[in-house]
């Protein structure tokens, strides 16, 4: 059933277009990306489909949007996660590295949509602001770039790169989420994620 919105008054517009990105983000975490179309978001928050083009262009816009909540609530996660191990460069490190795999688990429609190549340079729509969404994850991927610098600042690690090192880790970061994903029947070693912090960032024994 359609349920009906009380018309927002003046000056409330903000709280449509938060209602358009909550309603789009649930569709997103029970039907994937495909259940994300402007007629189901008009639907689930009670408005006319083209109540909706106020506050975005097209359905890309509203997935442009989505990814940006997305990456800003991950970068939260992780700086939380850091905050919660202490201030040891190497355990806030290793922290990181969990809640980004925990990050995946607990929003796989949404992470999986961070990725989908809406924000690359190929495939960025006309209509989309493209200085924007070209930016979009690269504040989330600082925060392992300055657990790393950190580590490396410590005497932890043995290289002084540390964008390339945190480039690396967060390759295989994603690649173990991927694969954790559509493998979870695979016998993955024991402290594996350890292994791969502690060679990736070049970790002193």
């Amino acid at each position: 059933m359609t349920k009906t919105r009380t018309r927002n008054r003046r000056g409330e517009g903000v709280r449509l277009r938060q209602d358009i990105l909550a309603a789009a983000a649930d569709l997103l975490d029970r039907g994937g990306e495909a259940a994300v179309t402007l007629r189901e978001i008009a639907l689930t928050v009670g408005i006319s489909a083209p109540s909706i083009y106020a506050h975005f262009t097209d359905r890309e816009a509203v997935v442009a949007a989505l990814v940006s909540e997305t990456f800003d609530l991950m970068e939260s996660d992780l700086r939380a996660a850091m905050e919660q191990a202490g201030p040891d460069p190497v355990t806030r490190l290793r922290a990181l590295a969990a809640a980004y795999l925990d990050f995946a688990v607990r929003w796989p429609q949404r992470y999986r949509v961070l990725f989908g190549g809406l924000w690359s340079d190929r495939t960025v729509q006309p209509n989309v602001v493209a200085n924007s969404t070209s930016r979009m994850g690269h504040s989330a991927f600082g925060v392992l770039l300055e657990a790393v610098d950190a580590c490396q600042r410590a005497g932890a690690a043995s290289d002084t790169d540390p964008f390339s090192d945190a480039a690396g880790l967060w390759a295989a970061l994603h690649g173990l989420a991927q694969l954790s994903a559509v493998a979870p029947l695979f016998p993955w070693p024991a402290g594996l994620l350890d292994q791969l912090v502690s060679r990736l960032a070049l970790l002193r024994s």
